[in-house]
């Protein structure tokens, strides 16, 4: 393909109204994400703020990827909720989690990111139902698993003597 020997010129203001067309027309109105709280923080305004990142599978690395997320108080509400009723759960730091959001190119600061409205909490109670087996799996093959109920259980106190101090 031949370089175009003249490419159009544009504002930056026009180039950042063609990259947020091209997004909607590329991937619609939403989409699911899935990925690790990092950098979890509350505006005073009630929004939260944080990156969804894709972890190194090296500890300590660099994450593979990362998005800056936003969810605006009135959608905060709503995910809050949601993550509660399913499971008691929470938005937290590492916490792994699908989020359904839409891909918004914020113009003045040329940044590219992500405005969550949902949440998939089967997703997350998934993830952590099988965290949860390989850890039982773990403590049984170490013998761990049934270590207390081997133990002797005390017989309690049948009398407690109790003395009282004068003053």
């Amino acid at each position: 393909m031949a370089p175009n020997a003249n490419p159009p010129v544009l504002t930056v203001s026009q180039l950042g109204e063609l990259v947020r067309e091209g997004l909607r027309a590329f991937f619609g109105d939403s989409l699911w994400v899935e990925g690790q709280i990092s950098n979890l923080h509350a505006a005073h305004s009630g929004h939260l703020y944080f990156d969804l990142v894709e972890p190194s599978d090296e500890p300590g690395r660099t994450p593979n990827a990362i998005f800056n997320v936003a969810l605006w108080r009135g959608a905060r509400i709503e995910v809050e909720h949601t993550l509660a009723e399913a499971g008691g759960l929470a938005l937290a730091n590492d916490l792994l989690i699908r989020i359904r959001a839409r891909l918004e190119f914020y113009a003045p600061r040329g940044r590219l990111q992500l405005i969550m409205d949902r949440v998939d909490p089967g997703f997350t109670l998934g993830r952590l139902a099988v965290e949860r087996e390989q850890l039982l799996r773990m403590l049984a093959e170490a013998g761990l698993l049934d270590r207390n109920a081997s133990l002797p259980v005390p017989e309690p106190p049948l009398r407690v003597g109790l003395e009282i101090g004068r003053a």
